[in-house]
């Protein structure tokens, strides 16, 4: 299936949706797993089940911010040497389990979505994220890296940077009224989590998203949403999710 828009390779480098990678950058096995000249971010790319430390150990196999939302189904890229994870999935809204994408030929998802409004105020579908600083039982913490949310269509890109205050707030690059999270433990967590751990869901409806305009959730739109974990301004994983409305 081809993509819908333009998108980002492993480097952040944009690409229009008809243009080639080159030899060295094509991936044969479906899994995003970087490019083959060893320039890349050194991350392993999988579909799966979050690390253990974006779980809440009294709900098992729940995330952090909120009853029923499982920590199964993400888009996930680890980065072993320095302990980082980022996650990335789309669902319907109050949808029971996972749902199950298709895949380009770079094994990034798409997923298709209903348009228009769930209620007056929320969409039909989420994407929900995850950014973890502990992989494998590392030591790091969220303000020792730099994360990214960029959500972007074909008439307008705006990313949202972590707050390095630890107020798990994200704030808009292009416009820093605009922000969400900043209620990433609906259950509980340890200072030892809500140090390392970045978590939520978030809506388009949210008036963090009003600069794409009104009809942003009519049928035919195409997003493409990006987690990015950087450090010293250079990548070290990122994933990619495609949503087509209907």
């Amino acid at each position: 299936m081809t993509k819908h828009r333009g998108y980002y390779d492993d480097d952040g480098n944009e690409h229009d949706y008809g243009q080639d990678l080159s030899d060295n950058e094509h991936r044969d096995d479906g899994e995003h797993r970087g490019r083959e000249d060893g320039n890349d971010d050194a991350s392993v790319h999988r579909y799966g089940t979050l690390d253990a430390n974006a779980i809440d150990p009294t709900h098992p196999g729940q995330m952090y911010f909120g009853n029923g939302n499982l920590a199964t189904g993400y888009e996930i890229a680890d980065n072993a040497k320095e302990h980082v994870e980022v996650g990335l999935k789309v669902h319907q809204r109050g949808g029971i389990g996972d749902q199950t994408p298709t895949f380009d030929s770079h094994g990034d998802p798409i997923y298709t979505e209903a348009a228009g409004l769930q209620t007056p105020t929320r969409a039909n579908w989420n994407f929900d994220f995850s950014a973890d600083t502990k992989l494998g039982g590392g030591n790091h913490t969220l303000s020792q890296f730099d994360f990214r949310i960029t959500v972007a269509n074909g008439t307008h890109s705006e990313t949202f940077d972590l707050a390095k205050d630890g107020s798990h707030v994200w704030i808009s690059e292009q416009n820093p009224t605009h922000g969400f999270g900043g209620d990433d433990f609906t259950h509980p967590a340890s200072p030892g989590v809500v140090a390392s751990q970045a978590e939520n869901s978030v809506n388009l409806a949210f008036h963090a998203f009003d600069d794409f305009g009104s009809h942003r959730l009519d049928a035919g739109q195409h997003y493409e949403i990006t987690l990015q974990a950087l450090e010293h301004h250079e990548q070290i994983a990122a994933v990619h999710s495609f949503v087509v409305l209907a």
